[in-house]
């Protein structure tokens, strides 16, 4: 009996309004969709998200900001992945 492989992908598109998620089991049978979901940002990540988006009119770089959202952004991954799991 072949074992299957479980691989999660996650992204945001453009519009920045939710985290799509999806566990997928794959093996030499083929690939099967175990689990999906759709989880909107918090608005307060999302408001931060659509800024660094856009060029600070002063020329500042937004890679700090970018650093501070990063943990934001991992965490709302992590909630995607257990409620997948």
């Amino acid at each position: 009996m072949a074992t299957a492989d479980l691989c999660l992908g996650l992204m945001s598109g453009t519009s920045i309004d939710a985290l799509d998620a999806a566990l997928v089991s794959i093996s030499p049978r083929g690939l099967n969709s175990v689990a999906a979901l759709t989880l909107p940002w918090p608005e307060e990540v999302r408001t931060r998200l659509h800024a660094l988006c856009a060029p600070y009119s002063d020329g500042r770089d937004q890679l700090e900001p970018a650093c501070e959202l990063a943990l934001s952004v991992a965490r709302h991954e992590a909630q995607a992945v257990n409620a997948l799991t």
